[in-house]
């Protein structure tokens, strides 16, 4: 019965789960005093540092607000490494890094300040972030921006109740700015076979798509919201739910999971007469 607790609390949320701090003392040294993870630190109410982390206390657990892994000889980042969107400082420079998985930064909403090495870009590219500092050794990037002003990212459905950006094919660019600037052409009473877009004017469709045509991010019924540098996804306005937001009303909480409780509870009875009869039977 203890088991069947465990499982129903940690379906509940009940159980916090938050991101390891094994990284912290992965990589030798203590943390500079002139790092931007221990300014950080010092700054933060009831912050503290653990090896090369700056651990901030929320909603009963710590979790990691910044980190420093300056000067750790990473050639790439661990895998298993997951930070939350409660990091705020990230610092990467003085690695041999060749790459950074763009996936990595996905969900983490409250990152202000990453420094890199200065040959690597910055996460979601330039335009994801309001400052740009570049020196010989290290790329910094600061305040990071909402990808949801920009029209360069177009939303992709990818769940019952979100949608996430991704950039479409070229060919699609192209074909929707030839429509957005016939269109134009024709409200000037001017025909298709009077003037023609040629393929000049739409080389480069960053420029026209943000200027001259503003597509549709998100479906009906949602709204966009960031979700890291360069992402964003589209989530169900108040009162809509389910499959690209088209369910009206909200979602049943209360019948989900006690649905999800009463088949978990049956399940674990069954599993306990069937196991206790085994063991009456030897």
């Amino acid at each position: 019965m203890a088991a069947l607790v465990i499982c129903l609390c940690f379906l509940l949320g009940v159980i916090p789960v938050g991101a390891g701090t094994q990284v912290c003392e992965s990589c030798p040294g203590a943390l500079r005093n002139s790092s931007q993870v221990s300014q950080l630190c010092r700054a933060a109410p009831k912050a503290r540092t653990l090896g090369r982390c700056c651990l901030g206390h929320m909603d009963g657990s710590d979790v990691i607000i910044g980190l420093d892994l300056w000067n750790c000889s990473l050639a790439q980042l661990d895998p298993t490494l997951h930070l939350t969107q409660a990091a705020v400082v990230l610092d990467l420079s003085s690695n041999p890094l060749r790459d950074l998985p763009s996936e990595f930064f996905r969900g983490l909403l409250g990152l202000q300040y990453v420094a890199l090495p200065a040959e690597l870009s910055c996460p979601g590219g330039n335009n994801s972030w309001e400052n740009v500092n570049v020196t010989s050794a290290v790329r910094v990037c600061q305040d990071q921006r909402s990808s949801c002003n920009s029209t360069s990212e177009w939303g992709e459905y990818s769940g019952p109740n979100m949608i996430h950006s991704s950039k479409p094919p070229f060919y699609v660019l192209q074909f929707w700015l030839l429509v957005a600037q016939i269109t134009q052409h024709r409200k000037a009473g001017k025909s298709d076979t009077e003037e023609h877009v040629t393929q000049k004017e739409t080389r480069n469709p960053v420029f026209l798509l943000t200027e001259d045509f503003h597509p549709m991010l998100c479906p009906e019924n949602s709204v966009c919201a960031p979700d890291g540098p360069g992402y964003m996804q589209c989530v169900c306005a108040p009162g809509f739910h389910g499959y690209k937001c088209l369910r009206e009303s909200t979602f049943p909480i209360l019948m989900f999971f006690g649905i999800l409780g009463l088949v978990t509870a049956c399940l674990s009875v069954l599993l306990w007469c069937t196991q206790r009869r085994k063991v009456k039977s030897q």
